[in-house]
């Protein structure tokens, strides 16, 4: 299962992006409730991605490709753009207490990310950025009743 999508670089576009793969996601008989935490890390990837990697510029039109991978119950999703790269071994997360003392709104997007996942990595593949998530799901089986 591999997909992409295009969409202007603004923040209202998460909702098409979470869309797209929702129902990606459902077509693999994944899970609903990974499907649900799995959106949640994506969804905050692409909005690091277009607030922080494109500066929210409007008029850009940010080409983003979406892998996913499902190899018996591990599901790798590849998230490829061209904006500024996230050199994820610079990082520092913030502390909870931190960020009310500074009355900061963001800043545990990528805790959230991680509590989800089960691993991720920022990578440069050429002139693209790589953003590769790791998570064991659960499958629906559905077994007929008669």
């Amino acid at each position: 299962m591999q997909s992409s999508i295009s969409v202007h670089c603004k923040k209202d576009n998460l909702k098409s992006i979470r869309a797209f793969l929702g129902s990606k996601l459902q077509e693999a008989s994944i899970s609903d409730s990974d499907i649900n935490l799995i959106v949640l890390a994506v969804d905050e990837i692409c909005a690091n991605i277009i607030i922080h990697s494109n500066k929210c510029d409007e008029s850009k039109v940010m080409d983003l490709e979406i892998q996913c991978i499902l190899e018996s119950s591990t599901l790798k999703i590849n998230l490829l753009d061209e904006g500024e790269f996230f050199d994820f071994s610079l990082y520092q997360e913030s502390t909870l207490q931190s960020l009310v003392e500074q009355e900061k709104k963001g800043g545990l997007g990528l805790k959230l990310v991680r509590k989800i996942m089960d691993q991720i990595e920022f990578s440069k593949l050429g002139e693209r950025n790589l953003c590769t998530m790791i998570k064991k799901v659960q499958m629906n089986y559905f077994t007929p009743s008669f």
